[in-house]
């Protein structure tokens, strides 16, 4: 459970490989006070931004793609749940020239 100004939200994951895949990117759920679901979708990591719209906390998600890759996704509150609001793949190494000191983020469509 986590505290977000005056309500709170409740983070749930799922375990086990019926429904988590195989690079740990697992079944997830944000729900409300009541119990209602926010948001659902598949997350490896979960995290809680500064940001607030139409009074709760946005989310961040990202999803393990390979050793070499990463996807996030923050999501927004529009009131009723959770939306996806903004996507990127995050890059590790290129294959020719290794790892980035830096990893490459690049922006790209939210897929539903």
């Amino acid at each position: 459970m986590i505290t977000t100004g005056s309500s709170h939200i409740y983070f749930v994951q799922a375990s086990g490989s019926y429904l988590c895949g195989a690079t740990g990117n697992c079944e997830a759920w944000v729900l409300g006070d009541d119990y209602k679901v926010l948001l659902r979708g598949y997350a490896q990591t979960f995290k809680l931004l500064s940001t607030v719209h139409n009074g709760r906390a946005d989310i961040l998600t990202g999803l393990h793609d390979s050793a070499m890759e990463s996807d996030l996704t923050q999501w927004r509150f529009n009131g009723s749940r959770y939306v996806k609001y903004r996507c990127a793949l995050i890059e590790y190494e290129d294959l020719e020239r290794g790892l980035y000191k830096v990893p490459k983020v690049t922006q790209q469509p939210c897929q539903n």
